[in-house]
């Protein structure tokens, strides 16, 4: 029988490998550069709209921010209760992006090439789908 979520899971192991390799001199993974990435686009926002935003649970988003954080990259402030912790980027994590960006986006290029273009485009929007799914609480 074919398995959609094991073929999607091992694809997605092997471009974050990837990944991983074009952020490694930047000290960073695929997982961490995707949430500096989030925080560039949203500005400051709490972590469970974070972790909700990148379909991530609360404790894989705290096993990324906690390097983050400790790097200077990304600033945690408030915490427990109704308010939450709040997440906002740093001068030196924008900084980050930016440098990291040239590499990302030639790893994206060579993946979308191995697929072709327009197959990429069209797994894209299938995979938007997918991750819009509703979940069950």
């Amino acid at each position: 029988k074919v398995c959609i979520v094991f073929h999607l899971r091992r694809a997605a192991r092997a471009a974050s490998q990837e990944l991983d390799r074009a952020l490694a001199p930047f000290g960073l993974l695929a997982s961490q550069f995707n949430v500096l990435c989030a925080l560039s686009s949203a500005g400051p926002c709490r972590a469970g709209n974070l972790a909700r935003h990148l379909v991530m649970d609360r404790s894989t988003l705290n096993r990324n921010l906690g390097p983050l954080g400790r790097r200077g990259l990304v600033s945690l402030a408030g915490g427990r209760g109704r308010q939450g912790l709040t997440v906002s980027l740093t001068l030196e994590g924008e900084a980050l992006v930016a440098a990291a960006s040239g590499p990302w986006q030639a790893t994206q290029q060579r993946l979308a090439a191995e697929i072709g273009e327009a197959d990429a485009g069209r797994m894209l929007t299938r995979l938007d789908r997918l991750a819009s799914l509703p979940v069950a609480l």
